[in-house]
């Protein structure tokens, strides 16, 4: 038999450093890799298509790229304290949500041309952002997006933008300039 699911927090508060899963996972269920704190570096295979809720909560991931292919659940790198830099994949459309929240330590974004959503929550008090483009193609910034991104300095919206959620820039008390598109 080959191993397709990590189920349910199975692997929660494991103090591996380094996962490598087979090429015959398809899923990584809720809480799966939770409080994995040592852990530092995750491969995933070409096979995998879910991610569920807070996969990765308060691990020690460094470094992460969001994937078009993936379905991901909310609040998957919640709280990951060690995780300084993100991309997204180029055929990316929407942010899951929560995706970031809490990642106090983030300060390096790279969000792709294509991304048209940035859900509820996504950089929710990601303190040491200072600096995110938002794609051209952004049609809307959902609820607490960037809420207490404190050292976020400069807000450009694209005017592409139809629809600024609640309390998406919420206590970003260091942006200086603040800059709407014409859209």
């Amino acid at each position: 038999a080959t191993v397709k699911v990590v189920g349910e927090a199975a692997f929660y508060k494991v103090g591996a450093s380094e996962i490598k899963l087979p090429n015959t996972v398809t899923s990584i269920e809720v809480n799966a890799f939770r409080e994995c704190e040592a852990l530092t570096k995750m491969t995933f295979p070409s096979s995998l298509k879910k991610i569920g809720d807070k996969a990765f909560a308060f691990s020690g991931i460094k470094s992460v790229n969001i994937e078009s292919e993936i379905e991901y659940g909310a609040y998957v790198y919640y709280a990951c304290e060690a995780l300084t830099t993100a991309t997204t994949d180029s055929t990316l459309k929407a942010l899951p949500m929560g995706v970031f929240a809490c990642c106090r330590n983030l300060d390096k974004v790279t969000l792709a041309n294509t991304l048209t959503a940035i859900a509820d929550e996504a950089f929710f008090c990601c303190y040491n952002l200072e600096a995110i483009t938002i794609p051209a193609n952004t049609l809307s910034i959902g609820n607490k997006s960037f809420y207490c991104c404190k050292a976020l300095d400069e807000i450009t919206v694209p005017g592409t933008v139809k629809t600024i959620g609640s309390s998406a820039f919420y206590n970003c008390e260091s942006a200086a300039k603040i800059t709407l598109g014409s859209g």
